[in-house]
């Protein structure tokens, strides 16, 4: 995963004046995409739509016609939407680029309707309506929709009263944003699975500029049309909106805060009010269990069918629309209201018990961590015995990527990993996560990433020494050298193309701590001018550092820092704790024989020792915020 998207794609040349590119992520629904594809006609035709962009996550790509498609597609991974859209993001082409997901079907002045507020410099973002689509839904569905999910539905329409409101809830389903911006502010945030629109447009509000609902934009989306699809998808939502929570106040506050809104508080209550009407009447009891649903059945009704047809007279109302409503509160809604409600809601809270306890497991028992290779044995000609536990089958790589997969660990880049422990620690706990680094950049390697990088688009890290790209390993003596080389320029961005990080190992690999000052100066600054040279094209683009032989002090870690590294790598075993430094970033050394089994086993037999780490540092910290009070 990488979401730090600032200056991406800055190759592709900008278009004269606004131009427009409409982003379909899909997965596992082929024809539904073809069937939205087909409704796009109307807004094809539009002057300044530049291109229909499909990112379609598969292993078996059937790229569609169309005289504006462009077709592209990712290895079916479970990547993530997020993942998706980012990718989308790094090579999208139009100056505005629009969302929509591949079970809508637009209205016919959708496209219009929905960038032409952006003729306001002003608005860096539009959202519209998504309505259920009533041509294929039956009760649950319609139940669903008057209850205004998704995204609001109807009532959100009828409340903003046939005028654009300006908001920061804004549906990823359906909605328009300036590229720019939306690379400048790091892309979609691929650790909140779930919610990572809401997230976007959060961080987007954040900026100077105007987010708008715009009432006009509608799309018509497929509904849910079952309880078990109800439930799980709020179970979904629920592990999502833990997860912003979280992001945003920290997880006990995710849990359980507001107390007023929270179903578990509720519960609560009313079985505590249930236990005191069995101690004085039975029967009282019994009529409060059939009473209650029924009275919070009308009350539901009431409240919502009142809006919709009380509240919302206005001019302008479209016959969709009408057509929409009539449909929704029919009379077969209103008896299973109730039930949809109380399943969504449950749905919901079971959804934050398990990004809490996700949360906690990762937190104490299932931390992060990073392992670093530097060798894949293909040829082995002239391995010294000194060098040999340098060197990991490349069958033996491929098998470990997928054991962690299999256990639920994501695979993520190092430079995520360091950025969401720079601004927000909390994250990195949502998820099982493990990143892969490869030091030296040896030609070795190649050849295995380059087919692992075409089949399953993981976010390695590897580490260059710069000054010595394309040329043979000369820091080793212990290396029979004769024709084992550095990785050249070319196979580095070949590689950096496929979503892999290229970071720096230094000009030379020389041992750090026994060179003078203004050696170690010129070998930390010249890498980076080397990889913005040959590598980065954006100067706002992030950069890695790993100390060569793993040596480094503090000074030297300063001298990282002071030179703009986002972080850098030692090869001590650790996992990543809230305050571990990100430049002197912890890793597990892969040794011939380790399997992932191994690794995690090492990994949690930590936990007790930085248990009382963090114990300790929550002590200092509450200490030093004391005494500075004082």
């Amino acid at each position: 995963m990488n979401s730090d998207l600032s200056g991406a794609n800055s190759s592709i040349a900008p278009t004269e004046g606004p131009s427009v590119s409409v982003v379909i992520c899909s997965k596992g629904r082929h024809n539904s995409l073809l069937r939205t594809l087909q409704s796009l006609e109307s807004a094809a035709r539009d002057q300044k739509l530049l291109e229909l962009l499909i990112v379609e996550e598969t292993n078996n790509p059937s790229p569609p016609p169309g005289e504006k498609i462009r077709y592209l597609h990712i290895p079916e991974k479970a990547l993530g939407l997020a993942f998706a859209r980012n990718y989308a993001l790094q090579k999208v082409r139009g100056s505005l680029m629009v969302f929509i997901d591949d079970d809508i079907v637009p209205s016919p002045h959708w496209l219009h309707a929905l960038i032409s507020p952006f003729d306001d410099p002003d608005v860096v973002a539009t959202g519209g309506p998504v309505l259920p689509n009533i041509s294929d839904i039956n009760a649950i569905g319609k139940c669903v929709s008057f209850l205004g999910f998704p995204a609001g539905g109807l009532k959100r329409y009828f409340e903003a009263k046939g005028e654009n409101k300006i908001t920061r809830n804004i549906s990823g389903g359906n909605c328009a944003f300036r590229t720019r911006v939306a690379r400048e502010i790091g892309g979609f945030d691929e650790f909140m699975r779930g919610v990572e629109d809401t997230d976007f447009f959060y961080r987007m509000a954040g900026r100077t500029g105007k987010i708008l609902f715009v009432p006009t934009a509608f799309v018509f989306h497929t509904q849910r049309d079952s309880l078990i699809e109800v439930f799980r998808w709020f179970i979904r939502r629920g592990i999502g909106g833990f997860s912003l929570k979280c992001k945003q106040k920290g997880p006990i506050s995710a849990l359980f805060l507001p107390i007023r809104m929270n179903f578990t508080f509720k519960l609560i209550i009313f079985f505590l009010s249930l236990l005191i009407l069995f101690s004085f009447s039975k029967p009282g009891l019994l009529i409060a269990l059939l009473l209650v649903p029924l009275l919070w059945n009308e009350f539901l009704w009431r409240r919502i069918h009142r809006f919709l047809w009380k509240r919302t007279k206005f001019d302008g109302i479209e016959e969709p629309i009408g057509t929409i409503r009539v449909e929704i509160c029919r009379k077969e809604v209103k008896r299973i209201l109730f039930l949809i409600k109380f399943l969504m809601d449950c749905g919901n809270e079971v959804g934050s018990y398990i990004g809490f306890f996700r949360f906690v497991r990762n937190r104490f028992f299932s931390k992060p961590f990073i392992l670093t290779f530097h060798y894949l044995n293909g040829n082995t000609d002239g391995v010294t015995p000194s060098t040999q536990p340098y060197y990991y089958s490349a069958e033996d790589f491929e098998r470990m990527l997928g054991a962690f997969e299999r256990k639920g660990y994501f695979i993520v880049s190092l430079s995520a990993i360091i950025k969401r422990l720079k601004e927000n620690s909390n994250v990195l706990f949502l998820d099982r996560i493990v990143a892969v680094t490869f030091d030296d950049a040896h030609e070795d390697i190649y050849t295995c990433l380059l087919n692992l990088g075409m089949k399953k688009s993981y976010p390695i890290t590897i580490f260059v020494p710069t000054g010595c790209a394309g040329d043979p390993i000369q820091w080793d003596p212990a290396m029979d050298t004769g024709a084992r080389r550095v990785l050249d320029w070319s196979s580095l961005k070949r590689l950096k193309n496929l979503g892999m990080e290229i970071g720096s190992h230094a000009r030379s690999h020389p041992h750090l701590t026994q060179i003078p000052m203004s050696i170690i100066r010129k070998e930390i600054v010249g890498s980076m001018e080397d990889l913005r040279t040959h590598i980065f094209e954006d100067a706002s683009d992030n950069i890695l550092f790993s100390y060569p032989y793993g040596e480094y002090n503090k000074n030297i870690a300063d001298m990282v820092k002071a030179a703009g590294y986002l972080g850098a790598v030692a090869n001590f075993p650790r996992n990543i704790r809230p305050d571990t430094d990100p430049f002197e970033m912890p890793r597990f050394s892969v040794a011939p024989g380790i399997g992932a089994v191994d690794i995690l086993r090492q990994s949690r037999s930590l936990w007790l020792r930085e248990l009382i780490k963090d114990i300790i540092s929550l002590m200092r910290k509450r200490f030093i915020a004391t005494s500075f009070m004082e």
